[in-house]
């Protein structure tokens, strides 16, 4: 469907009946002169308004077209483009971070669901001769076409797995040499702090995050479970916890068959 930058300017296409105006005014019948000594004339002459009438109506015509053509290039139209290849033929890496931060609801949607609709958008722009892999937080490079990787990617949920994202731009490098089309990757994460680390993608790469800020977080930093071995009547865990929320975290302790111990902690404290 053909749109326009510019939509007002298209009320400029009532100028095209000016020359239909002017023309109409324009026209003028000729007095009729009865007598036979100018026959020929008269003849003459209608033959010669016959031509001058569809010369009139050719110019007509260019100036209603003119005029037309002028006003739809002042309203700017567009016109979408779809299923036209948009770039050369190129190999894709598309990192998705679905790490355990990634389940962090913000908006009422899990931060995950988010990084599976912007994936979605970075397939779609693919072609058929392009060479496509999915890394997620398992590690493993799958390899297949748009609709193949796109159908991984809606069942994609949360994952116990730590992403390295230096890690992981290592191997979507490596996973690019081994074509010879010109390699891209897309990383899509939350980039919390604890996964980012170094790394040289040796290719263009392309970070997304979501918008919103991150919600608090807390989480457990160290377990210290004090000297060893421990007694039958058994021994003391220290749980050092790090991270942003002021908030008090619930934590559970469970040993064996025993039964768990429930403690409160804050985050930058040591709970036991």
């Amino acid at each position: 469907m053909i749109g326009f930058l510019h939509p007002w300017a298209l009320l400029a296409l009532t100028a095209a009946g000016i020359p239909i105006l002017l023309h109409l005014l324009a026209r003028r019948e000729p007095p009729t002169v009865v007598f036979p000594a100018v026959r020929y004339l008269i003849t003459t002459t209608r033959e010669h308004q016959r031509r001058l009438k569809l010369q009139n109506l050719l110019l007509l015509l260019v100036r209603t077209g003119l005029l037309i053509v002028l006003v739809l290039a002042a309203a700017g139209p567009t016109l979408p483009l779809r299923g036209v290849p948009g770039h050369a033929p190129s190999a894709l890496v598309l990192i998705v971070d679905n790490s355990p931060s990634s389940g962090a609801v913000v908006g009422g949607s899990a931060r995950v669901a988010q990084l599976r609709d912007a994936g979605r958008r970075v397939l779609a722009r693919a072609t058929p001769d392009d060479a496509l892999w999915l890394l997620t937080a398992d590690g493993i490079p799958q390899r297949g076409d748009a609709g193949t990787l796109t159908t991984q990617l809606d069942s994609l949920d949360v994952s116990p797995h730590r992403l390295d994202l230096g890690a992981a731009l290592t191997l979507a490098r490596a996973v690019l040499a081994s074509d010879a089309r010109p390699g891209e990757i897309v990383m899509l994460s939350d980039m919390q702090a604890s996964a980012v680390s170094r790394a040289q993608p040796g290719a263009p790469a392309l970070i997304g995050r979501p918008d919103e800020a991150p919600p608090p977080n807390v989480g457990i930093a160290q377990v210290q479970t004090g000297p060893q071995p421990w007694s039958g009547d058994g021994g003391r865990v220290n749980i050092v916890l790090a991270g942003d929320s002021g908030l008090a975290a619930p934590l559970t302790a469970r040993l064996g068959q025993r039964p768990p111990r429930q403690a409160l902690g804050h985050a930058g404290a040591t709970a036991s």
